[in-house]
């Protein structure tokens, strides 16, 4: 199959292809209730949860983002209707010390942290449940909530996800398409996708700069894309783009950092 020569073909391949994703905008209003979606303040814990520590230097995780399937629209198994993710806000120390404090000498060489989503703890729930939620005994609240607003849009596969072609099916013969016709798949793309490379969004398909697609795989299958942050997202900075993938069947989520 090679690339359709009028663009109306071009496009109807891509609209085959484009997934579901939604544009998370910061606000400075204040979130519904604690089930909706926000950063900031106490997020959403049912009773008896304890709030996540960090695997590699022990200090209590930073509350992120709290993302609710009601407010983005974005669709994922029912157990993922209400996401809460933290991260660790001590990058420094888990990246040159470990639990026992001692200097780590090739932190960048023996840094597996990033890769293996050490750094990060998500909650996943149904629902939240309908009686006040629990505060942890210990907790690490920063700031007050407020709330995330959410732009419908569309997510299709950038290049380095087509030439990578990582789970080895390519029925519509994409990597060719862009090897002859790169140009307008771009141009006819920003027709049909809203998002700009800046932009943090959930849902749709990862986005790579780094010219590898580093899609975490379980037991041979890819883990499905749930978050892409461009590099800050909740006044908490990853430094670089990050994108957060999830698992089902084995309940693990991991963030894979993408420096360019």
């Amino acid at each position: 199959m090679t690339a359709p020569s009028s663009d109306e073909g071009l496009s109807a391949i891509l609209v085959a292809l484009a997934a579901p994703a939604a544009k998370i905008i910061e606000t400075k209003q204040h979130p519904l209730d604690a089930s909706s979606s926000f950063t900031g303040g106490m997020p959403y814990f049912e009773a008896e949860q304890l709030w996540p520590q960090c695997h590699h230097c022990g200090a209590l995780m930073r509350f992120i983002a709290q993302l609710a399937q009601q407010d983005h629209q974005v669709h994922f198994p029912s157990q993922w209707n209400l996401l809460v993710f933290f991260a660790c806000g001590r990058t420094d120390w888990c990246l040159h010390r470990g639990l026992d404090g001692r200097s780590n000498p090739n932190p960048f060489t023996q840094g597996d942290w990033r890769a293996k989503g050490g750094t990060i703890a998500v909650h996943s729930y149904h629902a939240a449940s309908p009686t006040k939620a629990s505060t942890p005994e210990q907790s690490n609240v920063v700031g007050q909530r407020l709330a995330f607003a959410f732009t419908a849009s569309q997510s299709l596969p950038d290049q380095i996800t087509v030439e990578c072609a990582k789970n080895g099916y390519d029925p519509l013969n994409l990597d060719e398409i862009f090897s002859h016709d790169a140009i307008r798949y771009g141009r006819l793309s920003r027709s049909i996708s809203s998002l700009k490379c800046g932009d943090s969004y959930i849902g749709g398909w990862p986005l790579w700069g780094n010219c590898v697609d580093m899609t975490p795989m379980v037991q041979g299958q890819a883990m499905r894309h749930i978050l892409k942050i461009d590099s800050v997202l909740g006044n908490h900075s990853f430094y670089e783009m990050a994108s957060l993938f999830g698992d089902l069947k084995s309940n693990t989520f991991q963030l894979v950092y993408d420096g360019t």
